[in-house]
């Protein structure tokens, strides 16, 4: 049993027909470009970006999807911090500015009512379909750091405070990485 020696096979791959090969490797390079064709012309295609702002008077949180087919913006976490303020009448000027220039503007009133309420109830949604560009154009689109909403608040005409608010972006979702990494549900 110790003296015995045993034989080892040589093993060899089977060849294959060389216009079967051939076939096999046009197969695969078709199937990479077209993969490849598929990423570069959905990149960048989706984006949702998630912002804040936090003031020791006011806080603001919201998000905006951009598609191929739909752009559209929340803001619907508006909170006035100062409560100190009576109910009174109160106008509000609420501007989306992007390059000095007003995106959208909101005036709106209330009558004897506190600031507080006013934005504990207040929202804005912007949603349009791609290629209207009345609010987003594509410069906006890249550059939505550069957004910022002025809110202005006024009673019996005089101006009591301004705000410039920017809407800096805390994460973005985007569609332009080959592989993503998988992410735990809460």
């Amino acid at each position: 049993m110790f003296g015995r020696k045993y034989k080892y096979k040589e093993v060899s791959f089977v060849e294959l027909p060389r216009n079967v090969f051939l076939t096999i490797l046009l197969f695969l390079l078709i199937v990479i470009v077209y993969l490849t064709i598929y990423f570069f012309s959905n990149y960048h295609e989706f984006r949702h970006l998630l912002f804040t702002y936090e003031s020791d008077t006011f806080t603001i949180s919201g998000n905006a999807t951009f598609t191929n087919e739909r752009n559209t913006l929340n803001l619907t976490d508006f909170r006035y911090l100062d409560s100190e303020r009576p109910s009174d009448d109160y106008d509000f000027i609420i501007s989306l500015y992007y390059d000095g220039k007003a995106i959208f503007t909101d005036n709106s009133s209330t009558d004897n009512n506190s600031v507080k309420k006013y934005f504990d109830n207040y929202q804005i949604s912007l949603s349009e379909a791609n290629g209207f560009n009345q609010y987003f154009t594509d410069e906006i689109i890249d550059n939505f750091d550069q957004t910022y909403l002025q809110i202005t608040i006024r009673n019996n005409g005089k101006s009591l405070e301004s705000f410039k608010v920017p809407l800096k972006t805390l994460d973005e979702y985007s569609n332009d990485k080959f592989f993503y990494k998988k992410e735990e549900h809460i």
